[in-house]
């Protein structure tokens, strides 16, 4: 009979891993957007009728937060596989953040000159496209983490190459 080594990690089974890694996924995505979450509630809670709306530049500036966290975790999911499998979804990963971005980014840009009263209205659509690129950032990001931490943590996605390494090197 072999003990089990003090360095191998207890297997888990696949719905304990995407438990673990959406729970942990789900906390960072709430951490990212905090500052945000708490200047909305309160300015909604800071008078009496409060008129919150996709407009309000908060929502843009959530918009803007979580696409940049996507961009500050691209780097760190895509990493520790095939370096040319790894370099590519690098670089998609990064296109989609940066246009994420940038479309957030004209939406703050648009809010604030609303709220200033250097605009009367926004373009009807506006509303639309702050909720898609909040809604689309949020699921992202969550992938992204996700992703980030099943390769950390669980070793997923390594080439059989690495998985050797790792089981000589422990």
């Amino acid at each position: 009979m072999t003990s089990p080594s003090n360095h191998s990690k207890p297997s888990s089974s696949r719905l304990q891993i995407i438990i673990r890694s959406s729970t942990w996924a789900s906390y960072e995505v709430i951490l990212t957007l905090m500052p945000v979450l708490i200047w909305i509630f309160i300015i909604a809670f800071s008078t009496p009728t409060p008129q919150i709306s996709l407009e309000f530049p908060a929502f843009s500036f959530f918009c803007v937060s979580i696409w940049a966290a996507c961009l500050r975790e691209t780097p760190r999911a895509f990493n520790g596989g095939s370096p040319v499998q790894d370099k590519f979804e690098r670089e998609c990963s990064m296109t989609i953040s940066i246009l994420g971005f940038v479309t957030s980014l004209i939406c703050l840009v648009f809010s604030a000159q609303k709220s200033t009263g250097l605009i009367q209205n926004l373009w009807g659509p506006f509303t639309l496209t702050v909720g898609i690129a909040g809604g689309l950032g949020i699921i992202y990001l969550f992938t992204l983490i996700s992703i980030k931490i099943q390769r950390t943590e669980y070793g997923h996605y390594q080439t059989p190459d690495k998985k050797q390494n790792n089981k000589t090197t422990k």
